[in-house]
């Protein structure tokens, strides 16, 4: 049986590197750090970066929030739906298509690592990226697990 034991932050990035890195070479790992807001999901996604890139894993850091669908859609039941929040908010299509997707196997490695400016409600117009066999997907975000987003 596994045992509930107290970690620091510190600790929990190094184990999550370790295992991370510890993954296959072979082909791409997406990892998807998925949390409430308050949480923070993306401090913890940050920290991993450089820890797995000492391990010699090359790293790509994006996040769900650079995939929001415009404001007009997104807000048009308000701010505090909870409906539209877990809905409209997140380019759901979009991150599978140009995130996720071509890090299947047989995929191309060629990610857009953001589409949406959702301070200036524009497009990024972010180039493409290249995460080479072996190379590590870091995603922050919201409910992305309940939405059925595919880790490694």
């Amino acid at each position: 049986m596994t045992r509930a034991r107290p970690v620091s932050p510190g600790l929990l990035v190094e184990e999550l590197a370790e295992r991370i890195a510890a993954g296959p070479r072979r082909s791409w790992l997406r990892v998807l750090v998925d949390g409430a807001p308050a949480a923070e999901p993306s401090r913890l996604a940050d920290a991993l970066v450089e820890p797995l890139r000492e391990r010699g894993r090359p790293v790509l850091r994006v996040s769900a929030g650079d995939f929001l669908r415009p404001a007009s859609l997104r807000l048009e039941y308000g701010r505090t739906d909870p409906d539209a929040f877990y809905d409209d908010w997140l380019d759901e299509g979009a991150l599978r298509r140009e995130v996720l997707g071509p890090l299947e196997p047989g995929g191309t490695g060629r990610v857009l690592p953001a589409l949406w400016d959702s301070t200036r409600d524009r497009a990024t117009r972010a180039p493409y990226e290249t995460i080479p066999p072996g190379g590590v997907l870091l995603l922050d975000g919201t409910l992305l697990l309940g939405r059925g987003c595919p880790p490694s």
